[in-house]
């Protein structure tokens, strides 16, 4: 090999480009090329020649006669040494898995110095390598791949993918490798500092075996469950053993790659033992899965292992099987609806819908309503719906007492919605509400039949109570408070029972004092009853209108001659004793 000019330490990443570049447009190496047939040379050939070599010999010569003190150039050879290795052969039919290939290199040195030269010429460069199937029943899926430097030792792994065919016969296959790489052979250096660097490329083709054993290998038959998102609950993973060998004492390990789904507690993987699993067998592998209250709806990826002990009892454990699990959006229930026919002072109603909108059942669904304020007054505060299918609605009523003195006007209500989840914890949606509360209306209606009185009287007030309500009433008791210029030592009447529009008439002794201004008056009317859903009430006072009239023109001159006789009287007597 030429050798290259002499370079310094700062130039030497441009002199060792150079040199390769030179190598590859068509510069052979001693170690590396090949000399052919060379033709006769002509006459003026040879003279050129001679003219040469005289010109040459001279300063060897000189070299020869120098001293060997003045000899202040070295050389440090040698090369890497590179093999594969494959440690971890075996191979089932029909997987896809990953060789893991190692290199070691034994560097060779020929001639020693300075260390960084040393490790130098033994150490490999832009290394690649590339495995092909040869006639072995794979296809390679990975195509060459770039390793970088090796330096003496070991380096690795680098994965290689392969499938092998489902139907491969077992055995050892060998497959071709071909390795790739550039190294330094000689560093020649003086004392001066400078250094040159001499480039080679070597290509090797070594083979690496693999077995294929015709055992156990599982696949995925499928997955069976729908747990809800922010639930826990049991899915069913079928495995298959599409080998042509038997699985002894096989357990099967799930493991999460997502902490979006957790086994169990919270753990990121679980076992299960599945025992011994005949080839062709399809196994179920039942276990317990929660996905995260923020978990996406989709697909996640857990990753499946079986560790088993073959027919000749070595203990062995299969290649991942990928399976995709989904979160069911579980049961989405929504308030469709609420109305309420309130009003102040009476007992109402509150109609609602809930419907499912989710893709599972909702199982033992419960409506509970709660009133916000003191006005209103929740009678049944727990509804239950039952189990409501995905579409279906589910409507409820809630009786609720309003408050007499409560204003017209919107109300609020807080509607709670529990369902039974799949891991039997109770799961609450909540939505508020807005119903409306009218003015209080009267039940009843009292008015006087004989609301006439004279002065200074007494007789019977007879009232007409009419109930005014939907609902009928009963024990309805007419209690009369009567003022100045009224009395009573009877104020009070009964009613067994009224029907909505039915009326009644209720007497109750009144006086009117002698005192009493002609004029209309009132008496204050109260009833207390029991309503159709057997509540107490007492209604707020009613006044009736009373009219007092003067007492009549006889009643006046009665007097009047009483008084006129006990004058005369009393004058006859007088005029007697005189």
């Amino acid at each position: 090999m030429r050798e290259q000019p002499p370079r310094t330490p700062d130039d030497g990443r441009f002199a060792e480009r150079r040199a390769f570049t030179e190598r590859r447009s068509g510069r052979r190496s001693a170690r590396h090329g090949r000399v052919g047939p060379l033709p006769l040379p002509s006459l003026g050939s040879l003279l050129v020649l001679l003219v040469t070599s005289s010109l040459l010999v001279t300063p060897l010569v000189a070299a020869l006669a120098t001293p060997a003190s003045a000899q202040v150039a070295s050389n440090v050879t040698g090369r890497p040494n590179v093999d594969v290795f494959l440690p971890e052969n075996r191979l089932v039919p029909g997987t896809e898995t990953t060789l893991r290939l190692f290199f070691s290199n034994d560097g060779e040195l020929f001639s020693r110095g300075p260390d960084e030269f040393e490790a130098l010429v033994q150490t490999a460069r832009r290394t690649t390598v590339e495995v092909r199937s040869g006639d072995a029943p794979i296809e390679v899926l990975t195509a060459e791949t770039p390793i970088g430097t090796v330096p003496p030792g070991v380096t690795g792994p680098v994965a290689v993918r392969v499938r092998v065919d489902a139907d491969a016969e077992p055995g050892s296959y060998n497959l071709p490798v071909r390795v790739r790489y550039e190294y330094t052979d000689r560093v020649k250096f003086g004392t001066g500092g400078g250094a040159d660097f001499f480039e080679e490329e070597e290509e090797l083709r070594p083979r690496v075996t693999v077995r294929i054993e015709d055992r156990a290998r599982f696949e995925t038959a499928g997955v069976t469950g729908g747990v809800p998102v922010g639930e826990s609950g049991p899915l069913t993973l079928a495995l298959r053993n599409a080998g042509a060998e038997a699985a002894r004492d096989a357990t099967v390990r799930l493991q999460s790659a997502d902490s979006e789904v957790t086994f169990g507690a919270g753990a990121p993987a679980a076992e299960s033992f599945v025992g011994d699993w005949a080839a062709g067998e399809t196994r179920p592998v039942p276990v317990r899965v929660r996905f995260a209250d923020d978990a996406l709806v989709r697909e996640y990826t857990l990753q499946a292992t079986v560790t088993y002990r073959t027919p000749d009892g070595r203990t062995v454990q299969s290649d991942p099987v990928v399976v995709g699990v989904r979160p069911a959006s579980g049961p989405v229930l929504e308030l469709a609806a609420v109305a309420g026919d309130l009003r102040a002072g009476e007992e109402g109603i509150v109609r609602g819908t809930v419907a499912n909108r989710g893709d599972v059942p909702a199982r033992q669904v419960v409506v509970r309503v709660a009133a916000d304020g003191p006005a209103l007054s929740v009678a049944e505060t727990a509804y239950p719906l039952g189990t409501l299918a995905p579409g279906a609605t589910g409507e409820f009523a809630v009786p609720i007492d309003v408050d007499r003195d409560a204003d017209a006007g919107p109300r609020r209500l807080t509607v709670t919605i529990e369902r039974r989840a799949v891991d039997d914890s109770t799961r609450t949606e909540t939505a508020d509400a807005t119903v409306g509360v009218a003015a209080a209306r009267d039940p009843f209606t009292v008015e006087g039949v004989n609301a006439s009185f004279a002065v200074d009287s007494s007789g019977t007030l007879v009232v007409r109570v009419t109930n005014a309500g939907d609902e009928p009433v009963r024990d309805v008791r007419v209690r009369m408070t009567a003022e100045p210029p009224f009395e009573s030592e009877a104020p009070a009447g009964f009613v067994p029972a009224l029907a909505p529009g039915e009326s009644a008439d209720v007497a109750m002794h009144l006086d009117v004092v002698s005192e009493a201004v002609p004029g209309t008056n009132a008496v204050s009317v109260v009833l207390s009853y029991e309503d159709a859903a057997g509540d107490d009430r007492e209604t707020l006072p009613y006044q009736v209108p009373v009219e007092v009239v003067p007492e009549p023109a006889g009643n006046v001159l009665l007097p009047a001659a009483v008084a006129v006789l006990a004058v005369l009287g009393f004058g006859v007597w007088y005029w007697r004793r005189r």
